[in-house]
This record gives C-alpha cells, sequence and structure tokens, in this order.
C-alpha cells in the first residue's frame, strides 16, 4: 500500500521529510515487541543503575563487549574507505587488488563472462581470498576483540552511558591488531560477495518486464536472459566489498544491473540492488562470530594487555565447564543468527521503505508518468495488447530520498549489530526478572510453608 502523502515541509517539493512523516501519522511501525521490552527493562531500573549495561551482571558484560568489538570493525568497514595504493597496514588488500587487476589482464579471460567461466573465475576468487586469510588467521588477529571499543563511535548507535569519550583503539597495541581485524573481515566481505556474485546469476541475467516491453515498443526483440555479464562490473563490486564502503558496494551493484548504461533502474531492480549490497554481511558477519567464540572462550575473563600473560587463554577443562561452554556458544549464535534474519526484513521494514523510495522519488524519466502503449505483436494473427511503462529511478534520484529515510543502508554492517546489541539486552533484562519472580515465590512459599506448619501444630 502507498504510504500517506504529506505537504513537504522543506527541500524538495515532492520529497517529504522525516518531520512531514510524523506530522502525517507516521509511515514506519512505531514501535515493536523488542522497542516496548527495552522500554520496559530501561523504566526497572532502580538501585542507582542508569542503563541496562550497568545492569548487566560480569559475565553479561563479556557478551556486551563482544558486541561492541566487532562493531568497532563493521563501523570501520562500513565507513572508511581504504586506499591499497597509500595504505600500510593492509597489505593482504593491496595483493588481492593486484591479483585481480592481473587477472582482467589475462587474455584467455574475455570481458564478457559466459555461465562456465563466470562460476569458475568466482571460485577462484574465493580460493585466492582464502590464501590471504590464511596468512591472517583468526587467532592471530580476532582474540582480542573484546578490547575493542570506542566510546564516540557507540554513542551515535547505542543507548550506552557516557564514558567520556574512551577508545581502546587509541592503544598502539590495540590498534594493530584492531586494524588486521578490519583487513579480515573485509576479506571475508569479498569471499561473501563472490558466492553471492556465483550463486546469482539468474537474478543478474534476468531481464526485467518493464525491458522487455519497452523493446516491444520500439519493436526490437529482446531475449528475456543475457548470455554474459561483465567482468569488469563483477571485479568493481568486488572491490567496493574489499575496500569500499556502504555507498560504494551500492554505487557497485547498481551499475551491474544497469544494462543500457542509461544510470536509470526499474523498481524491481533497484530493489535486487538493495538485496545484493546488504545479503554479503549476512554470510560475513556469520563467520566472523563463529571465528570469534571459537577464538577465545565466552567466559573467560580478560586480560590486561600489557600483561606478559595476555596470550594466554583460560580454557574449559572439565566435562560440566565444556559443556556450559558449547551451551553459551551455540545460545548467541543462535541469537545473532535471528538477528541476521529478521532485523532488515521485519524491524527496518525493507520492503516498505523501498517502495516509498520509488514512490517519493522525483523520476523525471518519462516525467514521472506511466506510460499507457499500445503494441502489435509481430505474427500472423495481428493482435494488439496494452502495456503500462513505470518510470525508471536514476542513482541520484534514489540517494536523494534513501539518504533521509533510509540511512541504515550507509551502514549496514553496524544496523546488524546495534539489533544484536538489543537482543542481548532483552534477553539479559528477562534474566533479571525471572531471577526476581523465582526469588518472590520462594520467599511466598517459604512463609506459607511456615504458616502451614504453625496453624498444624496448633
Amino acid at each position: 500500500m502507498a504510504p500517506p502523502a504529506a505537504a513537504p515541509s522543506s527541500g524538495n517539493a515532492g520529497i517529504p521529510s522525516q518531520q512531514d512523516v510524523s506530522t502525517a501519522g507516521g509511515v514506519w511501525a512505531p514501535t515493536s515487541a523488542k522497542r516496548d521490552k527495552l522500554a520496559e527493562l530501561k523504566i526497572e531500573l532502580k538501585g542507582g543503575l542508569t542503563s541496562l549495561d550497568v545492569a548487566a551482571s560480569e559475565a553479561e558484560k563479556l557478551d556486551l563487549y563482544l558486541a561492541d568489538g566487532i562493531s568497532s570493525i563493521v563501523r570501520t568497514t562500513d565507513s572508511v574507505a581504504v586506499d591499497v595504493a597509500a595504505a600500510t597496514t593492509a597489505g593482504q588488500l593491496k595483493e588481492m587488488d593486484d591479483w585481480l587487476t592481473q587477472q582482467a589482464g589475462r587474455s584467455d579471460l574475455p570481458d564478457e563472462l559466459p555461465l562456465v567461466l563466470w562460476e569458475e573465475h568466482l571460485k577462484n576468487v574465493a580460493l585466492q581470498v582464502d590464501r590471504f586469510l590464511a596468512t591472517l588467521s583468526a587467532d592471530q588477529c580476532l582474540k582480542n576483540v573484546r578490547d575493542f571499543y570506542d566510546a564516540s563511535d557507540n554513542a551515535k548507535t547505542m543507548d550506552s552511558p557516557p564514558t567520556d569519550g574512551v577508545s581502546s583503539l587509541q592503544d598502539p597495541a590495540v590498534s594493530a591488531i584492531f586494524d588486521q581485524s578490519v583487513t579480515h573481515f573485509r576479506l571475508l566481505l569479498t569471499k561473501a560477495a563472490a558466492e553471492h556474485m556465483m550463486n546469482s546469476w539468474k537474478t543478474l541475467t534476468a531481464v526485467s518486464d518493464q525491458d522487455v516491453d519497452r523493446a516491444a515498443v520500439q519493436r526490437v526483440t529482446l531475449e528475456p536472459n543475457r548470455s554474459t555479464l561483465p567482468l569488469g562490473q563483477l571485479h568493481q563490486i568486488l572491490r567496493a566489498y574489499m575496500t569500499g564502503t556502504c555507498v560504494d558496494r551500492v554505487d557497485a551493484v547498481w551499475g551491474m544491473f544497469d544494462r543500457d548504461q542509461d544510470g536509470l533502474l526499474d523498481e524491481p531492480e533497484m530493489n535486487i540492488v538493495c538485496q545484493t549490497a546488504i545479503q554479503p554481511f549476512q554470510t560475513a558477519l556469520s563467520t566472523i562470530m563463529q571465528e570469534v567464540l571459537d577464538t577465545y572462550p565466552v567466559r573467560a575473563p580478560l586480560a590486561p594487555l600489557d600483561s606478559p600473560n595476555a596470550d594466554d587463554v583460560t580454557r574449559p577443562n572439565g566435562w560440566m565447564q565444556r559443556r556450559r561452554e558449547a551451551k553459551q556458544k551455540k545460545r548467541l549464535l543462535q541469537m545473532f543468527q535471528k538477528t541476521l534474519k529478521r532485523h532488515f526484513d521485519d524491524e527496518v521494514e525493507l520492503a516498505h521503505r523501498m517502495r516509498c523510495i520509488y514512490a517519493w522519488s522525483e523520476k523525471t524519466h518519462q516525467d514521472n508518468k506511466i506510460d499507457s502503449i499500445t503494441v502489435e505483436e509481430t505474427g500472423w494473427n495481428g493482435r494488439q495488447r496494452y502495456v503500462e511503462l513505470h518510470p525508471k529511478i536514476s542513482l541520484s534520484e534514489f540517494r536523494e530520498v534513501q539518504k533521509v529515510h533510509f540511512a541504515h543502508l550507509d551502514r549496514v554492517g553496524a544496523e546488524y549489530l546495534k539489533s544484536f546489541r538489543e537482543d542481548l539486552w532483552v534477553a539479559q533484562g528477562k534474566g533479571r526478572q525471572n531471577r526476581e519472580l523465582m526469588r518472590d515465590c520462594a520467599a511466598f512459599l517459604a512463609v506459607v510453608s511456615i504458616l502451614d506448619y504453625g496453624i498444624i501444630g496448633l
């Protein structure tokens, strides 16, 4: 259903602002079960507790530190581009970029790749990324992920107490490991993008129904599927995931779907571009979470970085300890997978936001009007049919609305980690409520039992 129209208060006459949307009664869901639960938990804070972070136990804070550490890594990959020519801490990225350049110059690799060469090349990309990941193992760079924390960045996206701008990343020892972790995650993103491109051949080669109708209007026969895909645009996508930002990734994928190179896409193609830009993050984040949990015990206390035995980790020894460790890891992984599955579809309302972006954008193509045209089909029957050609949207028009109403697309990784941290708050708050309920029930049962015993003794 189309969103309600609102009289714009500023900016472009056809694009409502956030204030306009709120004044009109709202378009996105004003609340959710998670938001209501977080509000309830914050109201229940007492005894001088100022935030849900402070209310967490020492063991529960380790999970929050885990979310903070991974969030610091992904926020860097979301918003900071890497210049491989000038970078001194991203040697693997430079070597990977050189390898892609070398592959582009191969005489046996054409500029337009058919399905067989497409899959073979992307398999080689994944294997090459694995070789670089082997030189930058998880044990080497992810063991201290809970030590990564930047209060100034967290304050922008999380309801954390003020910490006077404390940042562990200012420590040279932590900063060096952090740079390696960011490089590691960028390589994971590159591999995930390659695998996604390899499995998306049908989606990438399918010609939209609108393009088929436009070709029929022009009396041009257009095949429903392309037979090849451009190697150069594929490498642009891989480089965007490897060294670029979220904005660069959307731009690169947009270019892949812009088959006629006019800078315009139909609405279904625009939706696929956003989904394609988000999908590799789910695979890469799932991998790095598994690696972090395997590298360092979930409930092991953090050792000081300046300690001579900082690299020594106390692993669970007994059967019960190993069982508790496995249970905690399974719980965190299941919670994280649920976050990856639900956040953009359910909490951000991806599909609805995409409909609003298309509806609110200017779309100067066809003067933002639907063209109804009669097409005479070729052949002996001479039949006629009507086609409705919806206007296309340009990347600049898409960005104009997206930056106001769907800024989540410019911080995909940070959005996932923010949602995961909120899920941790909810789980920890429910645990406190259940323990308080059990304590009250036990006290009530004890009082009733004593009274009953006294009555029986009379």
